[in-house]
């Protein structure tokens, strides 16, 4: 669900996220998608750091949760 995500990027310390991954209805399956092109394109991630704050993030739980569907 997207509530689910905009509560993990909390736990990030990554709230200022929240707006665009709602914006965009990102829920756990797509968020296991997401690739650096689609956070800074797409959901406007410009600082490099936090894209790779994310996708560091989105790789382990992709590990924690299996494979998407």
């Amino acid at each position: 669900r997207p509530q689910d995500v905009q509560a993990w990027l909390h736990g990030l310390g990554l709230a200022e996220c929240t707006e665009a991954f709602a914006r965009h209805r990102v829920d756990g399956a797509l968020l296991l998608q997401i690739d650096d092109a689609d956070l800074s394109d797409e959901l406007e991630v410009s600082s490099r750091l936090q894209r790779k704050r994310l996708l560091t993030a989105i790789r382990i739980l992709g590990s924690q949760t299996g494979p998407v569907r």
